[in-house]
Order: structure tokens, then C-alpha cells, then sequence
């Protein structure tokens, strides 16, 4: 590592003593109380202003820029209100006694007038974890610039470092490449969108060319952002295969049975696609059944639970796990889990499983349910034919 502890000791120092002496001041408790004040009021005047202000029709008159404006400021009505009143709060005191006094209401002033800045620009995003991200992590860079800290920090992000081959990784290179490609991932997403409303409106291409170069987009959209890649196991709707080629206009899904499906790459970018191998390839097996009520449960619980643990795939350390789901009319029902390093197979596994536990539910004497129908004749008895046979 390039920073000595020795620095890094006292860097620790330093600030723990620069916070140790704006704590120790009374005017720290007075400001606090002020900060307090205000953030009461301004959650007041939130609720307040909700339930008398109808965001779908405010300002709908107006133009787009300024309805758009207003409605976030409106949306985001605790902090406007809380930063107004720590700024009068701050130019009271500024002028009342020395400016140090007020220092910690000139900060929460600026922290809660960069969170407004941060609302307005991020309120054109339309992913909300996207947003929550890029939100929080501006704000903290703001906060770092505000309190004088900003270069400290990135020197200390920058100054752990591991070398290989000649690469120097650091967490301020890794926060930048992933800052850079959030920012890519988006402006791809605002240029696919552009595209698609410029190509649909040109009356000089035909319906045919409209529809494939549309389709085109979401292909590079996928080979950008990587959630799906080949080799994964992937479920879309009914078909779950391995991706076997990713071409522009759609994919080549493998289902392991002689078929290949040809997914189009807007499908996978607007419906919901369970990737088995995103992250990691363990995968958790369920196994639902039923006994019949003359069983023990905890018995039952047991053997389901060994038989799963004796299977070679079943991963040694995550122990499985078998529990009563429910009373029913027929019996009780169980639910036996446990994990695999692999989703592939995952069928075979649950089938050698339940074969076993059909064989030590024989040994036990354990049955399964099955359904019984009584039949209640009133009036009498069916009329019974007797058959005779004749013989050739």
C-alpha cells in the first residue's frame, strides 16, 4: 500500500480533534437545537402541503420546464422548507455574533441545498435504484466538498493500492469505472430511445425496416450491459435452456433436450428473465410432498432431511432443510430445500431424491396420502347385473 499508517494515524487524529473542539462549543448545542427546530417544522409544512396539493394537476397550464420544477420542488417540500429556514437562521446569527459561530448552519444550508439540486437533476432518471444511487452518491460528494474534505478523501481512496502487472487498483479507480459506466449504461439507454422515436417517425422507411432497425437497439443494449451472457441458464417464460450465441436481433437459447429457441432481444430487455447464473451457479432445490396423518412429523422432517444431505450434488455446508407447511384434508404437507453448486441436472437431482425418500418412507412404514371417496346410496339399492359366461 502507498499510505504509511502511520499517516493514516494521523489523519484520524487530526479530524477526531477538529470534531472534539466544534462539539465542545456551546454555540454547537445552539445551532443543533436550530437544525432540530427546523427539520420539525419543515416535516410539518410536508404534511401540510401533500394534503392540499394535487400533484397530477399542478401547474398542468405551465410550461413543461417549469411544471417539471415546480413539482419537484414541491415533492421534495421538507427539504426546501427546512433549507430556507437554516439560511435565515444562518444570516441572523452571522450578523448577530461572529461567523465561526454559525458554521454548522452554513453546512446544513449547503448539504440541503445540494439535495435539491440532486432531486431536480436526478428526477429525469426513470429507474428508481439508479436514482437512489446516483442521488446518494452526489450528495456525498457534496457533503465532502462542503465540509473542506473532498480532496482528503479522494487522496486517501487514491493512496491504497494493489499492483499487478503494472495495473495500480484502487477503490477511487474502482468508483470511477463504475461511475463511468452507470453514466454509459444510461446515455446508451437515452440514445436507444431517441433512435427508436426518430426511426418510428420517418414516413421514408418502410414498416419492415422500421421494425428491424428497432429491434437492433436492444440487442446493444444487452451485449453493453451484460445481464445476460453466454454459457448462463436462463428461464424465459415456459423454456429454460444455457445461451448458446447472443447476435443482434435475438438470442440462442439451448433447452438440453435437441431444441433451440430463438428469443428476440426485446423480449429479454421488457419481460421478466430469471438468470440462474448471474451471479453465482449455487441454486436452492425445492421439494414439496405429503404424508398421511398416521406419520410422525419430526420422523418424517428427519429422513427427508438426511436422504437430501446423502445426495452427492447437495452442498456439505449448507445442511438441508425440511419443514411442516400444512394441515391438510388428505394429510400434512412438507417442504424439504437444500442447495446444489449447480443448477444443471437440477430435475435429475430432485427426482434420486424423491426416489430415496420413497424408499425409506417404505422402510418406516410411512404412507403417502391418497385421496378416499366414500359413496352414500339413499333409496334403495343399485340394481346389480350378473354376467354368465357361455362357452365356444
Amino acid at each position: 500500500m502507498d499510505m504509511d499508517l502511520k499517516d493514516f494515524m494521523e489523519f484520524v487524529q487530526t479530524t477526531a480533534r477538529s470534531v472534539g473542539a466544534e462539539i465542545s462549543s456551546p454555540w454547537f448545542y445552539l445551532q443543533f437545537g436550530l437544525i432540530l427546530t427546523a427539520a420539525g417544522i419543515a416535516y410539518a409544512a410536508e404534511a401540510a402541503i401533500r394534503s392540499r396539493v394535487d400533484l397530477t394537476s399542478l401547474a398542468m397550464r405551465w410550461p413543461l420546464p417549469l411544471r417539471h420544477f415546480v413539482r419537484v420542488m414541491v415533492a421534495s417540500a421538507s427539504t426546501a422548507v427546512f433549507t430556507l429556514l437554516v439560511i435565515v437562521s444562518r444570516v441572523a446569527m452571522y450578523h448577530a455574533t461572529w461567523p465561526s459561530r454559525s458554521y454548522l448552519l452554513m453546512v446544513a444550508a449547503k448539504l440541503g441545498f445540494a439535495w435539491l439540486v440532486i432531486r431536480l437533476v436526478t428526477s429525469v432518471l426513470r429507474n428508481a435504484f439508479i436514482v437512489k444511487l446516483v442521488s446518494i452518491t452526489a450528495w456525498f460528494v457534496a457533503a465532502l466538498s462542503i465540509v473542506g474534505q473532498l480532496d482528503a478523501t479522494v487522496d486517501l481512496l487514491d493512496s491504497f493500492a494493489i499492483v499487478l502487472g503494472g495495473l495500480r487498483l484502487t477503490p477511487l479507480l474502482a468508483l470511477k469505472a463504475g461511475a463511468l459506466l452507470l453514466i454509459a449504461l444510461w446515455l446508451t439507454n437515452i440514445a436507444s430511445n431517441f433512435a427508436e422515436s426518430r426511426i418510428n417517425s420517418t414516413t421514408d422507411l418502410t414498416p419492415s425496416v422500421q421494425v428491424l432497425l428497432v429491434k437492433i437497439i436492444p440487442g446493444i443494449i444487452l451485449l453493453a450491459d451484460k445481464s445476460v451472457k453466454p454459457g448462463d441458464l436462463v428461464t424465459i417464460g415456459d423454456n429454460t435452456g444455457r445461451i448458446s450465441a447472443m447476435k443482434t436481433r435475438y438470442i440462442s437459447v439451448a433447452a438440453g433436450d435437441g431444441r433451440e429457441f430463438l428469443v428476440p432481444n426485446e423480449d429479454l430487455v421488457t419481460q421478466k428473465v430469471v438468470n440462474w447464473t448471474y451471479t453465482d451457479k449455487n441454486t436452492l432445490v425445492k421439494i414439496a410432498f405429503g404424508t398421511n396423518y398416521d406419520a410422525d412429523p419430526k420422523l418424517v422432517c428427519k429422513l427427508a432431511a438426511e436422504t437430501a444431505e446423502a445426495h452427492p450434488r447437495a452442498q456439505k455446508g449448507k445442511p438441508p432443510t425440511c419443514l411442516l407447511t400444512e394441515f391438510a384434508e388428505a394429510g400434512m404437507k412438507f417442504s424439504l430445500t437444500f442447495w446444489i453448486a449447480d443448477p444443471d441436472g437440477m430435475d435429475k437431482v430432485k427426482s434420486d431424491v424423491m426416489l430415496e425418500l420413497w424408499d425409506a418412507f417404505k422402510r418406516e412404514g410411512i404412507r403417502v396420502p391418497y385421496p378416499v371417496r366414500e359413496i352414500r346410496i339413499r333409496g334403495g339399492a343399485l340394481p346389480v347385473e350378473t354376467a354368465v359366461e357361455v362357452p365356444n
